[in-house]
């Protein structure tokens, strides 16, 4: 029997909204800006960084696989120096999540404290050792998250690359949480149940599995989302432009009439 103190949970943050508000230009100077507004430019830099060099790691770890035949042997409780030091950095930001949570508390609220806790033993009990391998697949869910701060920042800023990041992020989304996502979970759900016997306590084994299953769902659900508000929202536009073609074409019609009338 192999006993595991804690796990890994495949994590799914959304986009956090410190400032909020209206898209538009931010005041020239960062220190002009409101705190809260500039407490979101930390946050999404701080996880835009971490999102790029985590899923830089976690891509050379699956799609190497020559170079760590042990977790290769054994994706559940194979173990390697340098998967444990990606668990260590994915860790170490979310030491920073925590404490930015807690510091900007009116903004972040419970929803993100929760995560950031979550997230932060979740993540540090990985180095039971436990999914090794699969910690870094799920790991590459970050690989949609620079896009949501690229675009943020698009909109904020009146970029005209706003349109096209929006459908990058969106495709991307699709592709790694909800394609990819979803093939990986199908292999790691055959990986760990096939390892069942070997796994104690078996509480964590229902809790790891429960927890990927409904983090998998929730994007889905997300996905869901973003198609229902990208129709609606070209909806919105094509009958804008109706309307201004029908104003326009109404508009030689009225001048007309009324000029029939004088």
């Amino acid at each position: 029997m192999r006993r595991i103190p804690g796990g890994f949970f495949p994590h799914a943050p959304g986009a956090r909204t410190g400032g909020g508000g209206r898209p538009s230009p931010a005041p020239e100077g960062y220190s002009t800006l409101p705190k809260s507004l500039r407490a979101d430019y930390a946050c999404r830099f701080s996880a835009f960084i971490h999102a790029v060099v985590i899923s830089l790691l976690s891509l050379v770890i699956v799609c190497r696989p020559g170079l760590f035949p042990e977790l290769q042997a054994d994706r559940i409780f194979g173990t390697t120096p340098f998967s444990s030091g990606v668990y260590a950095i994915a860790g170490g930001y979310f030491v920073w999540d925590l404490v930015f949570c807690l510091l900007n508390f009116e903004t972040s609220g419970w929803a993100f404290l929760m995560h950031a806790i979550g997230s932060l033993t979740l993540y540090s009990l990985v180095h039971a050792p436990y999914l090794h391998y699969y910690g870094a697949v799920f790991l590459l869910f970050e690989l949609s998250t620079p896009l949501v701060h690229l675009r943020w920042l698009a909109i904020r800023h009146q970029w005209p690359s706003a349109d096209f990041l929006t459908l990058a992020f969106g495709l991307s989304f699709i592709a790694v949480r909800g394609i990819f996502g979803w093939y990986q979970t199908i292999k790691y759900v055959m990986d760990v149940v096939a390892a069942y016997s070997q796994t104690e306590p078996r509480s964590m084994f229902w809790l790891y599995l429960v927890g990927n299953l409904f983090f998998n769902s929730l994007n889905i659900y997300w996905v869901m989302l973003m198609v229902r508000s990208y129709f609606r929202v070209q909806g919105k536009k094509k009958k804008a432009a109706a309307a201004a073609g029908g104003d326009g074409a109404a508009s030689p019609a009225k001048a007309a009439a009324k000029k029939k009338s004088q």
